[in-house]
């Protein structure tokens, strides 16, 4: 089981972050409660308690704890093999005017929330850590060959890209060369809630990037009809 980061303060500057880096244990006294707004903030999750009340509060922190984890490892092995993607992918976005979020909760997000879009709000910050789990299961543990071929996949897939949405469409290639569902690496990379949280505008990027780099994915993605795609937590109407 992977251990949750030590509990920081809420602040702008670590919201979407993943983690907290120098802090490896998380707090073993809070309560759960405390833990779900603590590991959503660092999601960038805009609303931490729907989440917990539809799937209940242990579902959603271990659901944060995986993510975070793999997030957080994707920019470490970035920070080595090609520091201008890290910086890339930790460097906050501006908002254009007309691509606001919807549905959040004021309380979960930072006041920056409605016009900055945090590393951890980006497709690739949201997807990447979702589309390595479904290549090594939900109930991993490191070391298993299907970890460590995750591993090798995200290693290459970083060394040969030079921007993030380039390393996802390249990364979710990969994976579903290896053994991810091709509908659910869709339903990560151009999951309905990116159009909630007012990214379509990084969508468009990804897209682009999956048609040149994972052009097998676009072919899945063209052959769901809308009703298909909206089913499956997948933007339905992308070109």
């Amino acid at each position: 089981m992977v251990e949750l980061p030590q509990a920081p303060t809420a602040t702008d500057k670590n919201f979407g972050t993943f983690a907290v880096p120098g802090k490896d244990n998380f707090a073993q006294g809070l309560k759960p409660k405390q833990q779900l707004k603590i590991l959503g903030w660092l999601q960038a999750c805009p609303n931490p308690q729907a989440i917990a009340e539809e799937y209940t509060i242990d579902w959603t922190l271990n659901r944060y704890l995986h993510c975070n984890y793999w997030s957080a490892y994707i920019i470490d092995r970035a920070k080595t093999l090609n520091p201008p993607l890290a910086k890339q992918l930790l460097t906050p976005i501006p908002r254009p005017i007309d691509q606001k979020p919807v549905g959040y909760n004021p309380k979960s997000v930072p006041d920056s929330y409605t016009k900055t879009v945090s590393p951890g709000t980006a497709p690739w910050g949201y997807a990447g850590a979702r589309v390595l789990i479904e290549e090594t299961g939900k109930n991993w543990k490191i070391g298993e060959p299907k970890v460590k071929k995750a591993q090798e996949l995200l290693e290459e897939s970083i060394q040969s890209t030079s921007s993030p949405a380039e390393f996802l469409a390249v990364l979710a290639g990969k994976l579903i060369r290896a053994e991810a569902d091709p509908t659910k690496v869709l339903g990560h990379i151009f999951a309905v809630e990116l159009e909630q949280e007012g990214v379509l505008f990084l969508v468009e990027k990804v897209v682009a990037e999956v048609k040149k780099k994972a052009p097998q994915l676009w072919k899945q993605y063209l052959s769901l009809n809308p009703e298909q795609r909206q089913t499956a937590g997948i933007i339905p109407s992308l070109s």
